[in-house]
């Protein structure tokens, strides 16, 4: 019977320096492989980087031989910003000209900087619209008298 107890005493044994074995095994490999990410997201980030100072450097050379890429760049960051002023017009938002600042549509004045804020796009419109009108009443009250 003490032979079947030693037994198992051995497998015990073997199993658990096995298993520490492997766990430090995965502990080693995982932070291995902890720094191969930090180290790929550098490369990563040092590429960005290369190619925004590149762009910034390049992005009026019309002849540097990714002009087409630096177009489509250019093209993309007018989107955003069309898009941009789209949303802020949805939420009676605009910028402020002189220091960018978003403001409310209702705001006279930008409370950042103090400039004064283009008057609201319906007021100019209706404006507009009334100038229209009186400049066509004119014309037909002209077309009248000369009848």
């Amino acid at each position: 019977m003490a032979g079947f107890f030693d037994k198992i005493g051995e497998f015990f044994s073997n199993t658990t320096e096995e298993l520490g074995k492997k766990a430090k095994d995965f502990v080693s490999t995982s932070k291995l492989e902890g720094e191969i990410a930090m180290e790929e997201d550098k490369i990563r980030k040092t590429l960005l980087q290369i190619g925004s100072e590149y762009f910034e450097a390049f992005k009026d050379d019309a002849s540097s031989p990714f002009a087409k890429l630096i177009e489509a760049v250019n093209a993309s960051k007018l989107k955003v910003d069309d898009l941009k002023k789209e949303v802020e017009k949805l939420k009676g938002q605009q910028r402020c000209p002189v220091c960018g600042a978003v403001v409310s549509i209702d705001n006279p004045f930008c409370p950042k900087c103090g400039a004064k804020m283009p008057e609201k796009v319906e007021e100019v419109v209706e404006e507009a619209v009334e100038e229209v009108k009186e400049a066509v009443e004119e014309v037909v009250d002209e077309v009248k008298d000369a009848e």
